[in-house]
């Protein structure tokens, strides 16, 4: 196996896991159990753990490495980033279960979903990252994050106006901001990979 299998197999199988965690959550709330929160919560942290593993084995194969095909701090960072999108996807089921939700508002149904397609172009980006000289869709995949990221926001906005319309509960109100917040958080986070893959393409280009 060639080296550069190695450090961008890694940031494949983190993002692969991100997509994972993603689906594990939509699932969780499509057939939505508050009292099982915390089980599902233990599920996400697993998996996150299993990433972990991914991350230092791509920076203990960097430490090794004499040459590697982009600067070994560019890897680094895209390592630490897409762990913070698995991070922010874990967040979320944390809310869910530290606030003890026991009926969904109908927006976080739509958050996930977007979550799972926002987590699904991140695997493909970094599977066309590999090969970026070559492939032509890295600026189409991160378009298409940046895209998903706009429509997280715009459905934060929306699902912040109908609970401030609906809800009479001050607590209510605190409680859905907190996890809208997280929802939205994981569409930045991807943005905030989809950001830096550019910039590594534009300078090694």
């Amino acid at each position: 196996m060639k080296k550069e299998d190695v450090f961008y197999g890694n940031l494949i199988e983190i993002a692969n896991i991100a997509c994972e965690m993603a689906r594990e959550l939509n699932a969780f709330l499509l057939h939505y159990d508050g009292t099982m929160a915390e089980d599902g919560l233990r599920r996400l942290h697993e998996m996150g753990q299993k990433a972990d593993g991914k991350r230092r084995a791509l920076t203990e194969a960097l430490a090794r490495a004499f040459v590697t095909p982009v600067d070994r701090g560019d890897l680094i960072r895209i390592g630490q980033q897409l762990a913070d999108v698995l991070d922010a996807v874990e967040d979320v089921m944390m809310h869910l279960c530290v606030a003890q939700i026991k009926q969904l508002r109908p927006d976080a149904l739509r958050f996930s979903e977007l979550i799972v397609r926002c987590c699904e172009v991140l695997l493909k980006l970094m599977e066309a990252f590999k090969d970026a000289r070559k492939s032509g869709k890295i600026g189409e995949l991160i378009s298409k994050i940046i895209q998903l990221e706009e429509d997280g926001d715009r459905l934060y906005m929306g699902a912040m106006k109908t609970l401030h319309t609906v809800s009479v509960n001050p607590l209510e109100v605190v409680i859905w901001r907190d996890v809208f917040g997280a929802f939205e958080n994981v569409g930045n986070k991807c943005g905030n990979v989809a950001d830096l893959v550019e910039a590594i393409v534009i300078e090694n280009g």
